[in-house]
């Protein structure tokens, strides 16, 4: 229990870090940032802590840079608990570009993994 805690403290303090850095443009900063978020997310799967994987995922927006932790979400059987946590990034100003992203993302990923699965194709396009 206190390491998931601790993930999602990690999790909140990289989004919170991604921000301040896309606020200011500091490229090298975002690099970095990136960096350390990748070297954490083997501890996040083996804490089966997905809800983490998602929040990192949906709130630093980086789908070519992070897609390596879409394609653990959807191996994992996690499409639903990853729309649902983009729901509430839509809802809170996303661009259309940035919508486009990730549902382009998430399809390729389905694509790959889930080539027939209809359904949840679907769940993606509405």
């Amino acid at each position: 229990m206190i390491e998931s805690t601790f993930c999602v403290f990690q999790v909140e303090l990289l989004v919170c870090a991604y921000g301040f850095y896309m606020s200011s443009s500091c490229l090298s900063g975002i690099d970095v940032l990136l960096t350390l978020a990748s070297t954490r997310v083997e501890s996040y799967l083996f804490e089966g802590d997905f809800i983490s994987l998602a929040r990192l995922l949906t709130a630093v927006n980086n789908f070519q840079s992070l897609h390596f932790i879409l394609d653990i979400l959807i191996e994992n059987g996690q499409l639903e608990l990853l729309l649902h946590k983009r729901a509430a990034v839509e809802a809170a100003m996303e661009s259309s570009a940035s919508v486009r992203g990730f549902r382009m993302a998430v399809l390729s990923t389905l694509k790959h993994f889930n080539p027939n699965d209809l359904d949840a194709f679907g769940k993606v396009n509405t």
